[in-house]
């Protein structure tokens, strides 16, 4: 996959899977142009399964003052494409995609279950192409 870049028959492919006791991952991200060559150049940025979504807020002390800061996601610079979504409770599993992304191409999304969904471009003339798959 990596030789191809990541595309199979037109697909971009990301993906999870664990095997024993390693994990693997294959993440994307939007990263700001202020920070890309930073990334590029570092492979232990904050996207760890799990963790990639989660806002962060946190408290600085300078010259005796404090100052809460609230950040979006879990680093700056960086948005997650895909969340992992996981409640305990009941054991829910799923992937979650960035919202920015769904409602900026106005994405149509049509759901077998949490885990298997399919969301669609819409054209003017009521078209769909398949753009994302989960599964």
């Amino acid at each position: 996959m990596i030789e191809n870049r990541f595309i199979y028959k037109g697909w971009i492919t990301l993906s999870n899977s664990s095997d024993g006791d390693v994990d693997t991952g294959i993440y994307c991200c939007l990263v700001h142009k202020d920070y890309l060559v930073r990334y590029l150049k570092d492979r232990s940025w904050g996207l760890q399964k799990g963790a990639e979504g989660k806002p962060t807020i946190y408290t600085t002390f300078a010259n005796g003052n404090d100052k809460n800061l609230y950040h979006a996601f879990r680093e700056g610079g960086i948005e997650p494409f895909l969340f992992y979504r996981y409640f305990g409770h009941n054991g829910e599993r799923y992937y979650d995609v960035s919202e920015d992304f769904v409602n900026y191409f106005k994405l149509y999304e049509k759901i077998s279950t949490k885990q298997q969904r399919t969301y669609y471009f819409i054209d003017d003339i009521g078209h769909e192409e398949e753009v994302l798959v989960i599964n």
